[in-house]
């Protein structure tokens, strides 16, 4: 009988550490920027003859608490624009698809969206899920969801949004199913200065 209750008590013991580590797994580990927004807030400087003659953004950060995108070139801020989230974004990292949450951590940008292969103006598609968001939604047995962007404005209807509200409350209001939403002139000016495979850290709000 003790034996038994012994081993019934090691394998719960085991099931709370392989859960929590399965949770710990999906607390997003410190990035770059994320663990440092001193290195955005501090301009550095170029070097005599090193400043180029045109920009590409090989850094990207989203920051939740400043509601932020930074545009980054060799460490250096190029571009930043006020961001809208998902209409959960304060609860957390996004884990499931349908949760309204905005995802935290490291991604990169996978595909760039014209105007005619997106429901919004132009768009780049972020790659969520990663391996910790696939692993964490599988613990958890749901699914993780997919397709999240950096959007400008609907251009037709689209997950019950209609464009002329959503217009009229961008500026005021974190409208999205979990994308990062910005103006159609800002999309389009992000859209010349980011490729594919470009870094892009979203950082979580501060506990």
């Amino acid at each position: 009988m003790k034996r038994g209750i012994f081993n019934f008590i090691l394998i719960l013991s085991a099931f709370s550490f392989l859960t929590r580590a399965a949770h710990a797994a999906k607390l997003i580990p410190g990035t770059q920027f994320c663990s440092n927004m001193q290195l955005i807030d501090t301009p550095k400087e170029w070097q005599d003859g090193q400043v180029p003659t045109s920009f590409k953004a090989d850094h990207l950060v989203v920051s939740k608490e400043r509601k932020k995108l930074y545009l980054l070139s060799e460490g250096r801020l190029i571009k930043e624009y006020k961001v809208s989230f998902g209409f959960n974004y304060k609860d957390g990292a996004k884990d499931r698809s349908g949760d309204g949450r905005t995802p935290e951590g490291l991604y990169e940008i996978n595909l760039k969206k014209a105007k005619n292969q997106t429901a919004y103006h132009m768009a780049l598609q972020v790659s969520y899920p990663n391996k910790l968001d696939l692993d964490y939604a599988a613990m958890k047995g749901w699914d993780a969801g997919s397709d999240i962007l950096i959007h400008g404005l609907p251009s037709r209807p689209v997950d019950h949004l209609i464009p002329d509200v959503i217009k009229n409350v961008h500026a005021y209001r974190d409208w999205t199913q979990g994308c990062m939403a910005v103006t159609n002139q800002e999309i389009e000016e992000i859209f010349e200065l980011v490729e594919t495979s470009v870094p892009l850290e979203i950082c979580p709000l501060p506990n």
